[in-house]
């Protein structure tokens, strides 16, 4: 009954929760370093777990969470640039941040990232 149900969901609203979740982390951790020290360590320890948790889940559904760090933006990739019109089309991009991860199953795209781009340097 329970392999059924991970075959059965709703892969849009897996990958919208699977994001926000991601987001989620990702702010937790720009938060962490801010503590003070008695706090720092049990908040930074629970961060952690809930990232392998979310990778732990996203692999049991055959999930992929994509960030494109280190990467040349181009058209072909599974992300959208929220600041594509600041550029020319002649100019050679690179992710400068990433908003939103890409979410894919079985080598297809179920929800796009959002990125921020700057020229490639």
């Amino acid at each position: 009954m329970v392999e059924n149900a991970v075959n059965e969901f709703d892969a849009s609203a897996v990958a919208q929760m699977v994001t926000d979740f991601w987001k989620l982390i990702q702010s937790a951790n720009q938060i962490a370093p801010q503590l003070p020290d008695s706090q720092q360590r049990r908040f930074g320890g629970q961060v952690q777990f809930s990232e392998r948790q979310l990778l732990a889940l996203t692999k049991q559904l055959n999930l992929k969470i994509v960030t494109f760090e280190g990467e040349d933006f181009h058209i072909g990739l599974a992300a959208t640039a929220d600041n594509i019109d600041d550029y020319g089309d002649d100019t050679e991009l690179e992710i400068e941040k990433i908003l939103e991860p890409a979410i894919m199953r079985d080598m297809g795209v179920i929800r796009r990232g959002r990125v921020l781009v700057k020229p490639k340097e």
